[in-house]
């Protein structure tokens, strides 16, 4: 399980992401959620919107990864400094920010000896992920500080497979830097990951109820038990589909069969093949023609709907928690807020304009879901939190990734 999205590194599963989760488990990170207790296992920490990159110490020199090739045997191939000025070239404040990170780190880094290089980094096998945070290039949320901030280490083995993960290294490195007096530099301040003060949420026992109500809710559609994954949520809904078409075509369906192509399709199985349906089928021509129109729908996209209603219930539970919690990066976190309102308004308006319909209707979905979350109320001045559930690591965004894909699409789209 990955700390953050960017750079090489893998992605950050929001809990309906994880189709492992049991009913129970999601109910229970609701209840520790809501009465400020996601602190359990590990300190909560703020997830950050900046520039993301990954360095290792690799014989004597500063290197950085921004793909997956870069990981492989030590960081053989992954650029120094200059490599990471070419890679951003005619990028302006972007190349700012990375040229100007990189000198930093290098310089802060450089200053340790060689066996504290060894401990954190180990010479190319342990990469230390980190946000880029530089006012110039802010995106969605203005912090007004130059960070840098750690969030921890994994290592890898010689083919760029993840092997481990230590968030403590993050506070090992930047102290070991701090007790050199390096953790100011030219441009950034060298910062630990940030960890955010959390809070019982106002209200606890009515929103408990409200939101475990709507799990609950859908819990039952298919008559899900506690101790059932979220996973078979999305069995049950093709399992239902199948079945439905078969009595609609009155085709009987066998056990196996039902499997696999619940299999196929709820879980993009594709052992499963297209000649072998055909085989299993041919006594059934009408159902075999539905089975393949069928197989031709854009499944994720039927995921994506499928999964939506608990999207929109943990954004829900986010946002409510986020607005309880204190000890944001940002440093007028009021102005910072009022700033993405605007935003969000003026992009609002922005998409009313005829020649912007089409992006209007691409973003119908996301527009619905911020309304849903609670709108501009919803808003905080963070991309969310990163934290611990059964050795896991998972994130809470709230309103931020409704917001993101908005603003985002007026600015690049």
């Amino acid at each position: 399980m990955f700390l953050t999205e960017g750079g090489a590194y893998g992605h950050m599963n929001h809990p309906f992401d994880d189709n492992n989760l049991t009913f129970s488990d999601l109910k229970n990170i609701i209840i520790i959620g809501l009465s400020g207790q996601l602190n359990r296992e590990d300190k909560v920490s703020e997830k950050l919107d900046g520039q993301n990159l990954m360095v290792s110490w690799v014989d004597g020199k500063l290197k950085a990864a921004r793909n997956k090739g870069h990981l492989k045997n030590g960081g053989k191939t992954a650029p120094t400094t200059a490599g990471i000025a070419n890679m951003f070239s005619g990028r302006g404040n972007v190349k700012k920010a990375f040229v100007g990170a990189m000198r930093d780190l290098e310089k802060s880094i450089g200053g340790l000896s060689n066996a504290q290089k060894t401990k954190v980094f180990g010479n190319g096998t342990k990469w230390m992920n980190l946000e880029v945070i530089y006012p110039q290039t802010s995106n969605i949320i203005d912090y007004d500080v130059a960070e840098i901030v750690f969030h921890g280490t994994t290592e890898y083995d010689m083919s760029g497979r993840a092997k481990g993960y230590s968030k403590e290294s993050a506070r090992m490195l930047q102290g070991m830097i701090q007790q050199i007096n390096q953790n100011i530099q030219k441009t950034f301040k060298i910062s630990k990951p940030n960890f955010l003060k959390m809070n019982k949420v106002q209200d606890f026992g009515k929103k408990k109820s409200t939101f475990l109500g709507k799990l609950n809710k859908l819990q039952s559609q298919y008559g899900l038990k506690d101790s059932d994954r979220l996973g078979q949520y999305h069995e049950s809904y093709w399992k239902e589909y199948i079945y439905n078409a078969g009595k609609q075509f009155k085709a009987n369906i066998k056990t196996n069969e039902l499997v696999n192509l619940t299999n196929r399709w709820a879980y993009f199985d594709k052992s499963y093949k297209i000649p072998q349906m055909k085989k299993d089928f041919k006594d059934r021509p009408e159902f075999l023609k539905w089975i393949l129109d069928t197989d031709k729908l854009d499944h994720t996209k039927m995921f994506k709907q499928n999964i939506k209603p608990f999207e929109i219930l943990f954004f829900q539970v986010g946002a409510e928690i986020l607005k309880n919690m204190s000890g944001f990066l940002a440093v007028s976190p009021d102005k910072a807020v009022q700033k993405i309102r605007q935003d969000v308004l003026k992009a609002l308006k922005d998409l009313q304009k005829p020649d912007n319909i089409e992006k209007l209707n691409k973003l119908k979905i996301q527009i619905e879901k911020l309304e849903a979350i609670g709108g501009s109320s919803a808003i905080v001045p963070s991309e969310g939190l990163v934290f611990k559930y059964k050795g896991n690591i998972y994130k809470f965004t709230g309103a931020f990734a409704p917001i993101n894909q908005i603003l985002g699409s007026l600015k690049f789209g």
